[in-house]
């Protein structure tokens, strides 16, 4: 069995077999119905367009994207220019 936890770095756990650090996470901030189609493969595909790697993780009404820290400006460009904005 296997599990995955997504938290600050500081707060993982000490006797993890393994983890990656070094991820910056944004909210798309737009509560959608469980049948909504399309969003999370249009983010992605700009995303992957720039080469950028990203993990998603999604909630009952929340979707995160977490890219690599070292890309997470580079990220919020490529979206900017594709039409989506972002608030602090």
């Amino acid at each position: 069995r296997e599990y995955t936890l997504v938290c600050n770095t500081s707060e993982a756990p000490a006797d993890t077999l393994a983890r990656e650090d070094g991820w910056k996470a944004f909210v798309i901030d737009e509560v959608m119905d469980l049948d909504t189609v399309g969003v999370m493969a249009e983010l992605s595909g700009i995303l992957a367009k720039h080469q950028i790697g990203l993990f998603a993780a999604s909630a009952y009404t929340t979707d995160y994207i977490l890219v690599k820290e070292s890309r997470f400006e580079e990220a919020l460009f490529a979206l900017a220019q594709e039409g989506y904005s972002f608030a602090e």
